[in-house]
């Protein structure tokens, strides 16, 4: 599998083949050197579950998590911390209470 990195309007995706079927993946990042080493990262990820057989021909693995509009990584812990705060903030559940 040959995986190419493209700038698209400015921001950056994958394209491949994938039995004849042509895929893409937005990265969700900008055109930048940070944004193609991310890209260079996911393409790395994708070529190695291809060659190890777990590639995810849903492609869900390999999206950008999002929260709102923009893409970002985040980890459980912070994920439970921005919940109890709109809980506290929005259902009126007290921080004792989240605690």
């Amino acid at each position: 599998m040959k995986i190419q990195i493209e700038n698209h309007n400015g921001r950056l995706r994958l394209l491949w083949d994938d039995s004849d079927k042509r895929q893409t993946l937005a990265i969700g990042v900008n055109d930048t050197p940070v944004g193609r080493s991310l890209a260079q990262k996911k393409k790395a990820e994708i070529e190695h579950d291809w060659v190890i057989g777990q590639y995810d021909r849903t492609l869900l693995k390999y999206r950008p998590r999002t929260i709102g509009k923009t893409a970002t990584e985040i980890l459980s812990p912070e994920l439970f911390r921005l919940f109890g705060e709109h809980q506290a903030k929005y259902k009126g559940v007290s921080r004792s209470s989240l605690a």
